[in-house]
This record gives C-alpha cells, structure tokens and sequence, in this order.
C-alpha cells in the first residue's frame, strides 16, 4: 500500500484513532508493506498556503 495523506491527525499532528484504525484495519488481512502518511518536518507551516 501506497502513502495517503488524509489529514486525520489530531492536536499537535499526532495520529488521532481515525489513522489508527485506519491502519489496523488494512494490517489485519496480512498486508505485506504499509507506507504510512506525509510527516512534517517543521512546525511552521503544513502546506504552502499557510
């Protein structure tokens, strides 16, 4: 499975239960690889248009 970055994090841009789920339930059948979602390097700004 490919990155997807859905914008589900919570407070902070930590995982919130949505990605959590999200993942366990993709996990649970045996998938082989799982990238998981873009990580932020920098506090500063998210997107461009910040």
């Amino acid at each position: 499975m490919g990155s997807m970055t859905r914008n589900r994090c919570i407070d902070d841009n930590k995982p919130g239960p949505a990605q959590i789920k999200h993942y366990a339930d993709r996990a649970k059948y045996g998938t082989g690889l799982i990238v998981t979602e873009g990580t932020f390097v920098t506090d500063s700004k998210q997107y461009t248009t910040q």
